[in-house]
């Protein structure tokens, strides 16, 4: 199991560990405000959902990561 930490490094982590046996649970540290450059946000949107799941630090967080993660 991977705990990984930090916006810009959660889609890096995921990617790299695709297709592996280790399930990677993120969490992230900046606002949803925050202006990534499209990398960081194609990155996020597209590998967050393969994600094992989602630790969120603040009940803001949770809310914004519910709105556009399909939570099962």
């Amino acid at each position: 199991m991977v705990l990984s930490f930090g916006d810009t490094f959660n889609p890096i982590v995921l990617l790299a560990l695709s297709g592996t046996k280790y399930p990677v649970y993120i969490s992230d540290r900046t606002s949803p405000d925050f202006p990534f450059n499209t990398f960081i946000r194609f990155g996020k949107k597209w590998l967050y959902p393969r994600s094992a799941g989602f630790i969120a630090q603040t009940k803001r967080a949770a809310e914004y990561k519910k709105s556009i993660l399909v939570i099962n």
